[in-house]
């Protein structure tokens, strides 16, 4: 895997793990049961598919809360679908249609809180890693200047003797393929 592509995976693993980890902990506070399994790692599955695709570019506030609120709706609707297989079901969740009512305004705020609370902290640590991955350039990116610029001038001379050319032998290896063309031209 590439450098860019294992940053990518890092980030959307990332992503889904806080979102899914919130998430489940706090349908099953507010249902009063727990999450089957298959709804987190369901979930993971789901989320960490989605943000892998949304995670070619770093991402500002608004982005992340957006994504997050429909990946805590995704979420919301898994984790009932699984509790209700399970045979628990909270207030609210006999019917599957409407994700605003689904659970009451309690379950639904807790989602959205959930959201907004997760988005603001990966958009902290994003905006750290990004700003870190910047000033490591920073860093790196003259001592690799000077670096090439010297190592030709730093390569000692060879020590095996060069037929003769009218220099005196003194050919350095930095110009050992370098044509000369001044002087007239050669003609007939």
């Amino acid at each position: 895997m590439a450098g860019p592509e294992k940053f990518r995976t890092v980030r959307a693993g990332v992503f889904a793990s806080v979102s899914v980890g919130v998430s489940a902990a706090g349908h099953a506070a507010m249902s009063g049961h727990a999450i089957p399994a298959a709804g987190p790692l369901g979930g993971f599955l789901l989320l960490f598919a989605l943000a892998w695709a949304a995670a070619d570019d770093e991402r500002g506030l608004a982005g992340i809360c957006g994504l997050m609120l429909w990946g805590q709706l995704a979420l919301h609707l898994l984790f009932s679908y699984v509790q209700a297989g399970a045979g628990h079901h909270h207030a609210g969740a006999a019917e599957m249609g409407s994700a605003a009512t689904d659970g009451g305004a309690g379950m639904t705020a807790a989602h959205i809180v959930a959201a907004l609370i997760s988005g603001w902290w990966l958009r902290q640590g994003e905006a750290a890693l990004f700003g870190l991955l910047r000033l490591l350039g920073l860093l790196i990116l003259p001592v690799l200047l000077v670096e090439g610029s010297g190592a030709a001038a730093a390569t000692p001379p060879p020590s095996e003797r060069r037929p003769d050319r009218g220099d005196g032998g003194r050919i350095t290896r930095g110009l050992r393929h370098t044509v000369v063309l001044r002087g007239p031209p050669l003609c007939c």
